[in-house]
């Protein structure tokens, strides 16, 4: 959203800005993939998933008031990692 907005001091979006977000510059280089679009690329290549865990579920504003370990699956989180292995 700050992307959107023109950078994490406008006024819709400042109450609820994290603490440290991450610099602007950034957010505007990323490429951002869908869980499903990283699935098919590990799946196209021969690897097997065991394990999806995410993290950051919690909304920004709050995100350093506490740690968050990783919790299965990826119907929330902010950062999804993938566990897999390719057979031989």
């Amino acid at each position: 959203m700050a992307e959107s907005l023109g950078g994490w001091d406008n006024t819709y979006i400042a109450r609820v800005k994290p603490p440290n977000p991450y610099p602007i510059e950034y957010v505007r280089q990323a490429r951002w993939h869908t869980v499903e679009e990283i699935m098919n690329l590990l799946r196209n290549a021969g690897f097997v998933i065991v394990k999806v865990a995410q993290t950051l579920t919690r909304h920004p504003k709050y995100s350093n008031e506490a740690i968050e370990y990783p919790i299965d699956g990826y119907d929330r989180g902010d950062y999804v990692a993938f566990k897999g292995w390719k057979p031989y």
